[in-house]
């Protein structure tokens, strides 16, 4: 395949799930993709939420493209009332033991802070109880309540994917396999931070949610590309969040899996928000098996940099999850390496600021 046929006009990016501003940092993204680069063949999208009608949103901004969504019914989200107790006997232990931890760490500075430790991770579990049963609350006037109420009553993964496609140059789109992971991650310890002197309830709610009602996942979708006269495979992963979490590796072998199982060789185009950076044992898993790292094709060494995590972005600020600077979102071509060419590759996203992720933009000969 010479010339245009195997030319790719690709984006990664991660939109953020977060409620802050969440209505204007999409039409932020929308905006961009209209204005840098309207005629793009493919964009993976990760952290959708099928909520505030972003897909309807997306679709109707953006109607040059084919969207294909993760959002589906999946049965393993709504657990009977059972299920929590686990949840509910670690967490407690887990909230226990931070107090103490605090407690004999400050034992010389005994006081009422102590105590209102103590009483801090207590009303976290209290919370904790509060979410897992949304209609209790259901007339309280919190947005997170309304984000509950809302998965419970559709029984819907709430961190969506999507695949945009590009109308003009895409048909026969099929959605092959979309599925959570079976092993989302953990709950305890803490996210953030594995020290119990900095542990906060907040986080590990946060957990919880990530856990329960946003599990990571991946879409896998085939489509015939007519300008290439050839069948294509574009699959969209996001792994677990978390310092050094092992589930990120077995979702990685997950990928892999599905991958090899599914598209029988054919070329693959995989867009991945990793949440790790490419010196790991997860990324470097996907190497070694024939995922064909784009930024690393370009430029393999490692400057520039590429990084889509950064404290520097002011959305990365104003939250607790101070990570170091790494570049944690991907996009791979699955085939021979000798097959394929990497014309351009940046970090884009820096001037409008619509995530906590910058995102990437990649022109790809794809052979």
């Amino acid at each position: 395949m010479k010339g245009e046929a195997g030319h790719y006009s690709l984006m990664q990016q991660n939109i953020q799930m977060g409620l802050h501003e969440q209505g204007r940092r999409l039409n932020r993204l929308i905006k961009e993709i209209k204005e840098k680069n309207p005629k793009r063949d493919m964009i993976g999208l990760q952290e959708v939420v099928d909520i505030e009608d972003q897909r309807k949103k997306l679709q109707k901004s953006l109607p040059g493209y084919h969207f294909c969504f993760s959002h589906m019914p999946f049965k393993s989200i709504v657990y009977p009332w059972t299920a929590y107790i686990p949840f509910f006997c670690i967490g407690g232990l887990s909230f226990f033991i931070a107090a103490m931890s605090t407690l004999l760490y400050q034992s010389s500075q005994i006081s009422l802070a102590v105590f209102y430790t103590l009483l801090r991770y207590a009303g976290g579990v209290g919370v904790v109880t509060l979410m897992l049963y949304p209609s209790l609350l259901i007339h309280g006037l919190s947005y997170f309540i309304k984000i509950g109420g809302h998965m419970v009553k559709n029984k819907t993964c709430q961190m969506g994917l999507a695949i945009a496609l590009n109308k003009e140059r895409f048909q026969d789109i099929q959605i092959v396999e979309s599925n959570p992971f079976d092993n989302p991650g953990y709950v305890f310890p803490p996210l953030f931070s594995l020290s119990p002197f900095r542990c906060n309830f907040s986080e590990i709610i946060c957990v919880f949610c990530l856990k329960i009602c946003a599990r990571p996942g991946y879409l896998l979708i085939s489509c015939w590309d007519k300008k290439a006269e050839r069948t294509i495979y574009v699959l969209n992963g996001h792994l677990v969040i978390g310092l050094d979490n092992i589930n990120r590796l077995n979702q990685t072998k997950k990928i892999h899996e599905v991958v090899d199982r599914l598209t029988k060789g054919k070329r693959t185009i995989v867009f991945l928000d990793g949440n790790a950076p490419d010196d790991t044992q997860e990324i470097k898993f996907l190497t070694q098996h024939n995922f064909v790292d784009c930024w690393k094709k370009k430029y393999p060494s490692g400057k520039p940099s590429g990084h889509t995590w950064e404290n520097a972005n002011p959305l990365v600020k104003s939250q607790r999850m101070k990570e170091q600077d790494g570049r944690i979102d991907y996009i791979f071509l699955i085939k021979n390496e000798e097959n394929v060419e990497i014309k351009k590759i940046e970090v884009c996203g820096k001037e409008s600021i619509y995530s906590d992720h910058w995102g990437i933009d990649a022109e790809v000969i794809f052979q």
